[in-house]
């Protein structure tokens, strides 16, 4: 439980509440949390560009509206177009969930004041969505990297073809996307 304590001005000067918040945290943890997973990048790419990447982490959780947060999510994102592709390399994998969690918690990070309490529950939402979209996306790059495999091995498709197909796969899950933000439910 958490306190929150609110000053207003009334009739008679300086007046001061105090508010209960249940399962509260405090506003750094998105941001502390988006630097956290930054860590992950030294499993997943060479040190000069990790070290990179949690350098504009920590720029995005001191000042969010410099959006370092989608730099060091760009960082990991280009550094697995170094390795080949392989459907049995867990990286992809993780670089995608990484990179699509460190959207959220930029999001996050810009929209909740630091010194805020914020409900656990308030978390609920946007972390949902990200699993809607991860399982889809997940599901595609399994594809597109079983296929490119298999062309590869075959000699059936060449660099430009397996560019446009991971460009058309992009777009297929941009629609996907799409759908998902026009069928939810407004407020």
């Amino acid at each position: 439980m958490s306190w929150i304590d609110i000053r207003g001005f009334g009739h008679g000067g300086a007046a001061r509440s105090r508010l209960r918040v249940y399962g509260g945290m405090p506003g750094w943890v998105p941001r502390a949390a988006s630097v956290v997973l930054a860590l992950s990048a030294f499993a997943l790419m060479a040190p000069p560009y990790a070290i990179i990447a949690v350098a504009l982490a920590v720029v995005g959780a001191l000042v969010p509206g410099w959006l370092g947060t989608w730099g060091c999510a760009m960082v990991i994102g280009f550094a697995q177009l170094s390795r080949p592709e392989d459907a049995a390399d867990w990286r992809p994998y993780v670089t995608l969930a990484v990179v699509h969690l460190l959207h959220v918690l930029g999001a996050l990070s810009i929209v909740v004041p630091w010194r805020s309490v914020l409900e656990a529950r308030a978390l609920r939402r946007p972390l949902l969505r990200w699993l809607a979209i991860q399982v889809p996306a997940q599901a595609a790059l399994a594809a597109v990297l079983l296929a490119s495999g298999v062309f590869r091995r075959e000699r059936i498709l060449d660099a430009p073809t397996a560019a446009l197909f991971g460009i058309v796969a992009t777009v297929f899950l941009a629609g996907i996307a799409v759908l998902l933000v026009r069928s939810s439910p407004r407020r």
